[in-house]
């Protein structure tokens, strides 16, 4: 198995420790460049209101939590606590108390999460007889009930992300399509042609993106643009 330049490893040992170098390089930390958004750089129309400010911080209702559980795919595997989605739309009733009261411990800042937020990593081959760990593609098994607060708090989220994110971002949003910003590079490149003129078509490499971001700079982002400390 190889890294980015690394030799050749054969011991599962060795393994283990290449692997883990090759992720703590590829999702580690960015460094701060000091980038800083202005005072003014978020017009107020922009911003989270008073009222959307008070939907995204109520406490969760048990019928909100309830829904996260039933909206989740319910034969996917269990986390590391071995419990699965089917096992709580099944005995939902049974410990919606319990469960409850998590939420309750989660909401005031309460509950170590610690105990719960952690994973089971598992890499799965892109293709076949693959050597490199650029052709693996990483795998995290994590308790489903963290995945029910993640769940919860998206459930609001979409409620006012169509209006807080740019109609230029096609993916991941409900209601829009990845396949739209095809379709407006198609017809950009087409009305080019069509009309005989110059341009340039710029490609970004936004590999593990997601994982290199700046967390500090989004934390910044978010405060700026009024959503709260909780």
């Amino acid at each position: 198995m190889n890294g980015w330049n690394g030799p050749e490893q054969e011991k599962t040992r060795n393994m283990f420790s290449h692997a883990v170098d090759f992720y703590k390089n590829l999702f580690g930390a960015v460094e701060d460049l000091g980038v800083h958004l202005g005072v003014k750089f978020w017009d107020e129309e922009d911003k989270v209101t008073t009222s959307e400010h008070e939907l995204l911080e109520a406490p969760f209702t048990e019928d909100e939590i309830k829904t996260a559980i039933f909206e989740s795919y319910a034969e996917g595997a269990p986390g590391p606590d071995g419990f699965s989605f089917h096992f709580y739309q099944v005995f939902w009733e049974t410990i919606k108390i319990d469960f409850m009261n998590l939420v309750k411990d989660f909401e005031s800042g309460q509950l170590n999460l610690d105990r719960i937020n952690y994973a089971i990593i598992t890499l799965i081959p892109k293709e076949a007889e693959a050597k490199h760990l650029k052709k693996f593609r990483p795998i995290s098994l994590i308790n489903c009930s963290f995945k029910i607060f993640a769940k919860a708090l998206n459930n609001r989220l979409i409620r006012l992300a169509a209006r807080l994110i740019c109609a230029n971002q096609t993916a991941f949003i409900k209601g829009r399509f990845i396949l739209e910003s095809v379709v407006a590079a198609h017809e950009i490149i087409h009305d080019i042609r069509r009309c005989n003129e110059s341009g340039v078509i710029l490609k970004l490499d936004y590999e593990k993106a997601y994982d290199r971001v700046s967390w500090g700079f989004i934390e910044e982002m978010l405060f700026s643009r009024g959503f709260g400390a909780k």
